[in-house]
């Protein structure tokens, strides 16, 4: 399984167990909060703004977006993650 089919399983298990639909009047009233997330055929909206698990879709998303574009592209692409502490 590749990294690409790794993260996109684990944004659909966390959508599947976190993801809350928005109502229509916060999402009239919030609607720079939100971002329209396509995964599997489906649209989520998420709010990345206020919510850490929406960040963390959101950042999935994008890499998945760059890994996309590096295949059709045929580029490399590296991806290095690192885990800081106390940084505030």
């Amino acid at each position: 399984m590749d990294l690409y089919n790794i993260l996109e399983k684990y944004a659909l298990e966390i959508l599947k167990i976190w993801y809350k639909e928005p109502n229509e009047k916060e999402l009239q009233k919030y609607s720079t909060r939100y971002e329209r997330i396509k995964l599997k055929s489906k649209i989520y909206k998420v709010n990345y703004r206020m919510s850490e698990i929406g960040r963390l879709i959101f950042v999935i998303c994008n890499i998945l977006k760059m890994l996309d574009e590096a295949y059709i592209n045929q580029e490399g692409i590296n991806i290095r993650i690192e885990y800081i502490e106390n940084i505030l």
